[in-house]
């Protein structure tokens, strides 16, 4: 496994990454009502991206020119925290398109996209500082075959280019297919689909290397597909598609995972993403043509919503909390974009009006970001 020891004596960076460790989510609350939010999702029949404009009802508006070509396949998409670009893994090219986002929401390809990644590239984040990308190269469950990776690359913050980190790719384990970074951009998380394992990485916060800081962590189910972290940082959610349930882990101060009691706890067939709304207080997860909804108790105990669970127009293949986390968006393949609004008292959940918003024939990914 390719690792880097982390020397923090004399690293210039420590001083901001103590300033990393405060909340990052409440800067985009308060900014919500002085910046536009803008919502990208990515088709593979036409291999473009779709770009809208978020209504202050959650209704997603196209933009003027409403799709930009990616790479052949793409699968997942991410934008940087502070709105200026968003990426897209194109499954089949094995490469990242970037894009820089212009004040109305457009894209325009930054220098040097396309950018390798390895075989299979099926998820990609953004840490939370704004300084880095990852990458789970997912080989054999995808186009590629051999042992899956996870890609890292440093974001040029003027143009938007990828640059890869020293050691990049570094071994997961089996079939690693989605990443999580935590609040502070101090620890990454892999959902190794194959070995139904969570792997747990400590990122080197002055060159964005990965150090595998501990054995990897079962999840307790099978096929993890996806995962998340609370926006505080306290609690580990993953989706085992193979056995139709949630796990969830505490997490401590370095990063190490401790399953909840409880965990994991029953979901349904055909699970497929994972979200949880800014306040911490529910966990949103994808199963097939609907949404399942959970309340967070006490050490992060799982109980399913009375609402639950939520209709969806069409099957659910990832979901995601918007920006202002007053709303869900997930990639509802043949339909487009399926929108829910989050009624903050109770977690239930209710259809956007207009929802779904049509985004080509064969949606994967969606994402959100507040224009800068």
């Amino acid at each position: 496994m390719k690792t880097k020891r982390l020397v923090f004596a004399g690293c210039l960076c420590l001083l901001f990454v103590v300033s990393l460790a405060l909340p990052q989510r409440s800067s985009a609350q308060t900014s919500a009502s002085h910046r536009l939010e803008f919502s990208y999702a990515v088709d593979q029949n036409s291999n473009s991206i779709f770009g809208y404009k978020v209504g202050a009802n959650g209704a997603l508006t196209p933009l003027n020119n409403p799709s930009f070509p990616t790479g052949n396949a793409p699968n997942g998409v991410a934008v940087d925290p502070s709105g200026k670009f968003v990426y897209v893994v194109n499954l089949l090219d094995n490469n990242i398109s970037g894009y820089a986002i212009d004040g109305n929401g457009g894209l325009k390809p930054v220098p040097g996209s396309p950018f390798a990644a390895g075989s299979g590239p099926g998820w990609i984040t953004t840490d939370p500082t704004g300084r880095y990308v990852y990458v789970a190269n997912c080989a054999a469950l995808c186009s590629g075959s051999g042992q899956g990776s996870v890609s890292g690359y440093a974001i040029n913050k003027s143009t938007g280019t990828l640059v890869p980190v020293p050691g990049s790719p570094f071994t997961a384990e089996q079939i690693p297919y989605a990443v999580a970074v935590d609040p502070t951009g101090g620890f990454a998380y892999v959902a190794n689909f194959n070995s139904s394992t969570i792997s747990v990485f400590k990122i080197d916060q002055c060159s964005g290397s990965l150090w595998a800081s501990t054995q990897s962590v079962p999840t307790g189910g099978t096929s993890p597909l996806a995962l998340t972290l609370d926006p505080q940082g306290r609690f580990l959610y993953v989706d085992n598609t193979g056995s139709n349930n949630v796990s969830a882990f505490a997490v401590g101060s370095n990063g190490t995972l401790t399953a909840v009691p409880g965990s994991p706890f029953a979901s349904g067939d055909s699970t497929g993403g994972v979200a949880v709304d800014l306040s911490g207080s529910f966990v949103y997860v994808a199963q097939g043509s609907e949404v399942l909804g959970y309340s967070i108790g006490m050490g992060g105990v799982l109980t399913p919503l009375a609402g639950s669970p939520y209709a969806a127009p069409d099957f659910l293949v990832s979901l995601i909390l918007d920006q202002t986390g007053r709303f869900v968006y997930g990639a509802a393949t043949s339909v487009g974009v399926a929108g829910f609004a989050i009624d903050a008292a109770t977690g239930n959940l209710t259809a956007v009006t207009g929802s779904p918003f049509a985004a080509g024939g064969n949606t994967f990914s969606v994402t959100t970001t507040m224009g800068h």
